[in-house]
């Protein structure tokens, strides 16, 4: 008898210790975000034909890896520029908010008029919640909307952005005639007009920005991520490089990283937020 209750003792303490060690092991490999001075938000800006439930996925992944809970705000800006609320108001000093900011004319031609929509969300943000400054994250088209932003109405808000990062921007279209797969991007074969206009006037994008340019490259070819071509994406170089404060990219390499996965990603996730929570 006595036998069967060291047995039982000895079995109940080797469950103790795995789980003490389990419990050890996860809070070692736990990741988590620096604390930072900073509170502003990240403005994360969905792509073409995108709502403001794009970003859900992401929001709850980036919550799960960092085990933490983000206040989160989705907002849609109205071709008459009334603003839709999706979510209860923030709550005050809020601490690194997401607010997603989409647009009710999302098509694919219409980002400089996004743009403008864009400053009228960012208005009543620094209106109704005093942010000074904001971070901001955008998934293709959703990056060229941010750049039109920079180039034409950052100097006249009283926000002002911070770190930018872009997840797939096609800043020189999708041909891949018109990018080839060069690993250089001075010169592209071909720049198309909205290329040609965004280097025009480059001066006007605020300096004191940082930035870090994403794309995908599914075949680890230097092709492009199924669609948008790696050195469209890389074009971005040609307008930011060694005017504001620092310019960097990555690509990622592997069918996980489509034009429709990269988002998603747990590598890329982890790079936007590494970078967004940068010194």
């Amino acid at each position: 008898m006595k036998n069967y209750q060291l047995i039982f003792f000895a079995l109940i303490a080797l469950l103790i210790l795995t789980s003490c060690t389990k419990e050890s092991d996860s809070k070692k490999t736990r990741e988590q975000l620096p604390v930072t001075k900073n509170s502003q938000p990240i403005v994360l800006v969905p792509g073409t034909n995108g709502t403001a439930n794009d970003f859900d996925d992401f929001i709850a992944d980036v919550s799960k890896i960092y085990d933490y809970q983000p206040e989160i705000l989705r907002l849609t800006v109205n071709e008459d520029n009334s603003i839709i609320h999706s979510d209860e108001p923030l709550k005050k000093n809020a601490y690194r908010p997401f607010i997603v900011i989409a647009f009710e004319n999302a098509t694919e031609d219409g980002t400089l008029e996004q743009s403008q929509r864009l400053k009228t969300a960012l208005m009543s943000l620094e209106k109704k919640y005093s942010f000074k400054n904001f971070d901001a994250v955008g998934y293709s088209n959703g990056g060229l909307v941010l750049t039109h932003f920079l180039k034409h109405d950052a100097n006249t808000t009283k926000i002002k952005l911070r770190r930018m990062v872009t997840l797939a921007t096609p800043y020189n279209y999708l041909s891949m005639d018109e990018n080839g797969k060069e690993k250089k991007v001075t010169p592209l074969p071909f720049h198309n007009e909205l290329l040609t206009e965004l280097l025009t006037d480059d001066d006007s994008i605020p300096q004191n920005i940082s930035y870090l340019n994403i794309t995908g490259d599914i075949d680890s070819d230097h092709g492009s991520d199924s669609v948008v071509p790696v050195n469209s994406a890389l074009a971005g170089r040609l307008i930011y490089q060694d005017k504001i404060k620092s310019y960097k990219e990555q690509i990622f390499s592997g069918k996980q990283y489509s034009h429709s996965g990269i988002v998603n990603a747990t590598a890329s996730e982890k790079a936007v937020m590494s970078f967004l929570y940068g010194d």
